[in-house]
Formats: C-alpha cells, sequence, structure tokens
C-alpha cells in the first residue's frame, strides 16, 4: 500500500511501477503516511494523474 498526499503525476508513476513489480497494491491518494488527510483530490485531478502516470509507464501498467 502506498500513501501519497497530492495527486503529483511522476510519483503517481513511480508507485504505479513498484506495485506492478510486487504484488500489486493500493495507492491511497490524499492521506499521509499517517493516514491523515493531506487535503481534498477531486475524483477528476485523480483521474487525470492517473491517466498522465500511466502513459509514463514503460512498459505499460495495467490500472482499475
Amino acid at each position: 500500500m502506498a500513501f501519497l498526499a497530492e495527486a503529483e503525476v511522476e510519483a503517481l508513476a513511480e508507485c504505479l511501477v513498484a506495485l506492478a513489480n510486487g504484488d500489486g497494491g493500493l495507492i491511497v491518494l490524499g492521506l499521509n503516511e499517517n493516514g491523515r488527510s493531506s487535503h481534498t483530490i477531486w475524483e477528476e485531478e485523480a483521474e487525470g494523474a492517473l491517466l498522465e502516470a500511466a502513459r509514463l509507464c514503460r512498459p505499460p501498467v495495467p490500472t482499475q
């Protein structure tokens, strides 16, 4: 499981690759590692960041 306080594209891409190289996992946006809310991330912002992050991954990483 990875916690990202913000929907930063490069950090999200790094998490996608790391989880794909392992056993998979879950990325939680908007919470810090202590499980506390960092700030509001809107669904559109998260979706856009995920799509952009996936474009950076070579080979492609499947996401759900």
